[in-house]
């Protein structure tokens, strides 16, 4: 069971972020690395990592961690942990240098008959 509830923690963490952005537009709309700019001027983290994103998906994870007995602390860090790891991936790959679908066109090239 501990698995499923990891599970949807990671959901929420990455799904709450876009729930709150189409809920609260105006809310923390400032992005986490402050509008440091790579080399190539894209954003640190790229385009869509904001405060509200982080307060959003920490909380959400918070929430669900309370209802389900693992305690509010736990799932804060476990949310502000997941989202940090984002953010760190993110860095680290230089901004994301591939287009969000570029994937999915791969994907259905070996999907096709």
């Amino acid at each position: 069971m501990l698995p499923l509830i990891l599970f949807i923690m990671l959901v929420l963490a990455n799904g709450a972020p876009v729930i709150a952005c189409k809920l609260a537009p105006g809310l923390w709309p400032q992005p986490v690395d402050g509008g440091r700019l790579w080399r190539d001027q894209r954003p640190l983290f790229g385009n869509s990592k904001t405060w509200r994103g982080m307060v959003s998906g920490t909380l959400s994870c918070a929430l669900f961690s309370v209802l389900v007995g693992l305690g509010v602390w736990f799932g804060f860090w476990f949310g502000l942990l997941a989202l940090g790891g984002t953010c760190s991936a993110v860095s680290s790959s230089g901004g994301w240098a591939w287009r969000p679908a570029a994937g999915l066109s791969v994907l259905t090239r070996f999907l096709k008959p």
